[in-house]
């Protein structure tokens, strides 16, 4: 029904606890463009429904995939589209509300210095990658886009101090949803990581869900994790 396919290794930014940033030296390949066309046409000709640009790396790290995003739309396979969200422009905007069924914000912090620990970059990188997603939410409104465009908000000791601060910033950025995910891959399994604190954040923010916004969390993931 649904293929993820990962266009490239390659990332922009350099979250500590990413799998991907450990093997990066290592592996930090991408598709040939003429391989992504061709695999996207066999999909679309065994009738897959669903395509979702992922990683691996940063899909917007490689230059065919917004070309690759027109074509599986034109061949009429639903798309979505995971990204960091700090690569997007204008140009990219118009290309993912026009082609795009949904697309994820990867964005896990609600502060620049949480945000730092998170992805490995400064503060300027979040305030670029909210600014980023706000351009989104309004280009939707212009357009009458039917996309839905949720933020995606990995859960740790990290990051649980900020979920309710995230979950108020997302209604100011006029996203569809936030959706919570335990973070699993980290420091090779060294972490703390306090369950009971984390999912009575959870249902505190889902009390926020009003007006067309709304909290989300992936439960069968946390069930995994207790």
């Amino acid at each position: 029904i649904t293929v993820e396919l990962d266009m490239t290794n390659l990332c922009n930014h350099r979250c500590p606890e990413c799998s991907g940033w450990y093997f990066k030296n290592r592996n930090g390949d991408s598709i040939p463009n003429n391989l992504a066309e061709d695999i996207i046409k066999q999909l679309a000709k065994v009738k897959i429904r669903g395509l979702i640009f992922t990683g691996g790396g940063e899909p917007l790290c490689h230059s065919y995939v917004m070309r690759a995003v027109k074509l599986a739309h034109s061949l009429g396979l639903e798309i979505g589209f995971i990204t960091n969200g700090s690569l997007i422009t204008k140009e990219m905007s118009k290309v993912i509300l026009n082609c795009c069924t949904w697309l994820r914000v990867s964005l896990d912090a609600a502060s620049r210095e949480t945000f730092k620990k998170i992805h490995g970059l400064d503060g300027d990188a979040f305030n670029n990658v909210t600014s980023n997603v706000y351009l989104l939410t309004k280009m939707k409104e212009r357009l009458n886009s039917p996309i839905t465009i949720g933020i995606g908000y990995l859960t740790c000791d990290y990051t649980k101090d900020e979920m309710y601060k995230a979950t108020k910033l997302c209604k100011e950025l006029k996203v569809d949803y936030l959706q919570f995910r335990p973070l699993q891959i980290h420091k090779n399994g060294k972490f703390e990581y306090h369950l009971t604190d984390i999912l009575r954040n959870i249902h505190r923010c889902m009390n926020k869900s009003a007006d067309g916004f709304k909290v989300l969390y992936s439960k069968h993931k946390y069930d995994m994790m207790k």
